[in-house]
């Protein structure tokens, strides 16, 4: 009696295996990636990667992909019938790689990877690392009196920086004076009230003008401080 139990019990531990196998692997998939098989069943299948330059644009979306399985329930051919052009080729490439379960051998089996832009980490606001406009100080202490060497806008796309820029009624080679300084500090702030600006030294004593964006990320810039 338990000889004949012993074939069905080893079939149930290795259905289990795989299933498991086939979850696991499911977890490994990037962040905001999600596999439908539309009832079919995988014996494995590789991880789908969420391309970096899909996440750079904010690019999301459904790829269904209609894969043609071989004699023994791999996948030997494969096409995307649907989805955006940036997420194709990671969801093809992963499809080419799976092995579906014998009772899908030699059959084309639809399958739907779903592309979600995964929530993003909240970044503290930027630091206040620019000197007020209304505590200038005049050469040594303060660039006051000194040309105005470099203009640096940061956070922005090139467009609107080039629209700020072309505001300004400061530019590189001018003197800085306070009231170029307070005039500068009034168009930036009717441009976007929200932007962080000043004037600092540079290192040769000159004047540097920094402006950071809200939600600017990068480096935070260099700060000469007086001596």
């Amino acid at each position: 009696m338990r000889t004949r139990r012993f074939p069905g019990f080893f079939v149930c531990v290795f259905a289990a295996l795989a299933a498991i196998a086939v979850a696991d692997d499911a977890s490994s998939d990037s962040p905001g990636v999600r596999v439908s098989l539309n009832g079919s069943a995988l014996l494995h299948r590789a991880r789908v990667q969420y391309p970096k330059a899909a996440l750079d644009k904010a690019i999301q979306g459904i790829v269904i992909v209609e894969a043609m399985t071989d004699s023994t329930g791999n996948v030997d051919d494969a096409r995307v019938l649907s989805g955006p052009d940036e997420l194709r080729r990671a969801a093809l490439e992963s499809v080419l790689q799976w092995h579906f379960r014998q009772d899908a051998a030699n059959s084309t089996r639809p399958v739907q990877i779903q592309f979600t832009l995964p929530p993003r980490p909240v970044r503290a606001p930027a630091p206040d690392f620019f000197p007020s406009l209304v505590v200038l100080q005049r050469f040594p202490a303060g660039p006051i009196d000194r040309p105005v060497r470099h203009i640096e806008i940061l956070g922005y796309p090139s467009e609107v920086r080039n629209q700020l820029a072309a505001r300004l009624p400061v530019h590189e080679g001018d003197v800085l004076t306070q009231e170029l300084a307070d005039a500068t500090g009034q168009v930036v702030r009717d441009f976007d009230e929200h932007l962080n600006l000043g004037f600092q030294r540079d290192m040769n004593g000159d004047a540097l003008l920094q402006i950071l964006a809200p939600g600017y990320s990068g480096p935070a810039p260099e700060v000469f401080t007086p001596r």
